[in-house]
């Protein structure tokens, strides 16, 4: 039976992102596909890397719907995202983004020859109505399919950036560091498709009603893709602003403050107040060793005039947002990571990877990453 709590607010958009990177992630290996011979699948199946074997076989010759990424250079591989994809929860979170796209665009609802092309390419009628299209998207096609038909473009396209970043940056921690903490995990699953060590520890930090799903697709989710990680994965259930319980567990279970400690906030902050930003970087910091690091994720302001055609894209889930910033190292600044701050936008994330430096106009949220340094 399907989860309320992990349907709406923030537990809702890990399971989009989480789609979305299932997605990413059959564009990689269709990239990786397009390189070799495809005549013969037991000659396939061995060219390709012995990590992808198991999901070729299992999930992508069964569900082969790929996102229509910028460039395929920024496609990464989360196997563990296409199993929260499948749920009932998923399920019913496709019904109301499909409503809400709909409030959004609603001449989207319109018979053009646009939407019925767009119909005809998914193999309907052209005269399908609205209700019969939603009927589809969460009864008749399977989940996985169904996002590739909802997803923009450039969304798949930003969440490939900031996977890809964040998963380089990590990638080159470790060895380095031996205690990472991901605040807001979510559905994180780099505690086990990246290639930690046996030394390191990955402490996950998140409501309870979160983990309780995140741990039962999982179970079933290991059995048919084996970890690459050889980390020590521990969650901590706690709300963020009950900082004195979470920081309790965290000791608990063995976190080590005189160990410098990578710290990862993805997709937080923007859910968060000025106050509560600040109380939670303060409670990290306070916990931080010199030589700690954090990387942060944050949401420019973007004001856009009433009749600018990019509101159409604009997201549903940004009337949740609590906070924006244009100046995002002011917040580790005031906590103690002051040391050799980097901000990188998407634009230049973009061109670090595909020598590219213009993302789709459509963007609206335009995203930060900022990276500071504990003395």
């Amino acid at each position: 039976m399907s989860s309320n709590v992990i349907t709406l607010g923030v537990p809702r958009t890990s399971v989009m992102v989480a789609a979305i990177r299932a997605l990413i992630s059959n564009s990689y290996v269709k990239d990786q596909l397009a390189t070799v011979p495809t005549d013969e699948s037991s000659q396939l199946i061995f060219k390709l890397n012995s990590s992808l074997q198991s999901y070729y076989e299992n999930i992508y010759q069964k569900e082969p719907f790929s996102a229509k990424v910028l460039d395929s250079s920024i496609a990464t591989f989360d196997p563990y995202a296409y199993f929260f994809s499948c749920t009932d929860e998923s399920r019913d979170i496709i019904g109301g983004m499909y409503d809400a796209r709909m409030k959004m665009n609603p001449q989207q609802t319109a018979t053009t020859d646009t939407v019925k092309e767009w119909l005809v390419k998914m193999g309907l009628p052209a005269d399908t109505t609205i209700q019969d299209m939603k009927k589809y998207l969460t009864e008749t096609c399977s989940p996985v399919k169904a996002w590739s038909i909802i997803i923009f473009p450039y969304i798949s396209t930003r969440i490939a950036l900031r996977t890809k970043y964040i998963d380089d940056y990590i990638t080159s921690k470790i060895g380095k560091y031996q205690q990472f903490v991901i605040l807001g995990a979510g559905l994180d699953t780099r505690a086990l498709r990246l290639p930690f060590d046996e030394r390191s520890t990955v402490w996950e930090i998140d409501f309870p009603q979160t983990f309780e799903y995140k741990s039962r697709v999982l179970e079933e989710a290991t059995k048919i893709v084996a970890p690459l990680s050889k980390a020590k994965n521990i969650h901590i259930p706690s709300n963020l602003m009950e900082t004195e319980q979470w920081i309790k567990k965290l000791e608990e279970s063995g976190f080590d403050r005189s160990k410098p400690t990578v710290w990862l906030l993805e997709g937080l902050l923007m859910y968060l107040s000025i106050e509560e930003i600040e109380l939670l970087l303060s409670s990290a910091s306070s916990l931080s060793s010199s030589g700690s690091v954090m990387l942060i994720q944050t949401t420019q302001d973007i004001k856009l005039e009433e009749n600018d055609k990019r509101r159409v894209f604009a997201s549903p889930l940004r009337a949740e947002f609590k906070s924006f910033t244009n100046t995002p190292s002011l917040y580790l600044e005031k906590c103690g990571f002051s040391v050799d701050i980097n901000e990188k936008s998407q634009e230049d994330i973009l061109q670090i990877y595909c020598n590219k430096s213009i993302l789709p106009t459509e963007i609206v949220d335009s995203t930060i990453f900022t990276i500071g340094n504990k003395f």
